[in-house]
C-alpha cells in the first residue's frame, strides 16, 4: 500500500501482510528532495535514515540510525562530471579499536565504473586494500566484481526492468557500498 502527499511524492508504504514492521514514512527537504526514510527493521528495531545533498542536488551525506546503535555514516564525492568518485562509510562504533571505516573509490573510462578499490579499516590498524574489477552485462549494470586474485566478491543478476538480485556476497559489509 502507498500513500502519497499532495504534490504527488511518496509519504508511506507498507505490506499488507504486516503493516507495522513494513511500514516507511518518507519525509521531504524544503527543495522536495527526500530528506528522511523512517521504518521499523524485521526485529522492530526503528531506523531512521537522513540523506543531505549538494548544491547540484547530488548525495553529499547520508545517516542510518537503528535503534540505540551509533549511526552508521556516509560520505559521498563526485567530480566535475558528476560521476561518483568515493565513498566513506564509518559505522561510528565508540570503541575505537572496534571502529570500521571502508572508503570506496571508483575508477572509470568514460562515464562506466570498470573498477573500485576499497580500503577497510578496523580500528588503529594500518586498512586493508582491496581493488575489484567489474564485469558487465550488454545494458552496462555491473553482475560481477572480482579481485585482483580473480574471486568473485559479488555478483547478481538483473531482470529486464533492471532490478538487481544479488547471487553472492562475499561479505555483506564490504561490497555493501558498491551501489550498482
Amino acid at each position: 500500500t502507498l500513500g502519497f502527499d499532495v504534490v504527488g511524492r511518496r509519504s508511506f508504504e507498507y505490506d499488507s501482510i504486516d503493516p507495522v514492521r513494513s511500514r516507511r514514512d518518507y519525509t521531504y527537504l524544503p527543495n522536495g528532495q527526500l530528506g528522511t526514510i523512517t521504518g521499523k527493521t524485521p526485529t522492530s528495531a526503528a531506523y531512521t535514515t537522513s540523506v543531505n545533498y549538494d548544491h547540484e542536488g547530488r548525495p553529499l551525506t547520508m545517516t542510518v540510525q537503528t535503534g540505540t546503535a551509533p549511526a552508521v555514516s556516509y560520505e559521498f564525492y563526485w567530480d566535475d562530471q558528476s560521476r561518483l568518485i568515493s565513498v566513506r562509510i564509518d559505522d561510528n562504533n565508540p570503541v575505537a579499536s572496534a571502529r570500521l571505516v571502508w572508503t570506496w573509490h571508483y575508477h572509470y573510462l568514460g562515464d562506466q565504473v570498470v573498477a573500485a578499490t576499497r580500503e577497510k579499516k578496523t580500528g588503529t590498524a594500518t586498512p586493508v586494500v582491496q581493488r575489484y574489477w567489474a564485469e558487465f552485462d550488454e545494458r552496462g549494470l555491473i553482475y560481477n566484481l572480482v579481485t585482483n586474485q580473480g574471486v568473485k566478491d559479488f555478483a547478481a543478476r538483473y531482470d529486464a526492468s533492471g532490478w538487481r538480485q544479488v547471487v553472492t556476497q562475499a561479505e555483506v559489509d564490504d561490497v555493501h557500498a558498491v551501489g550498482y
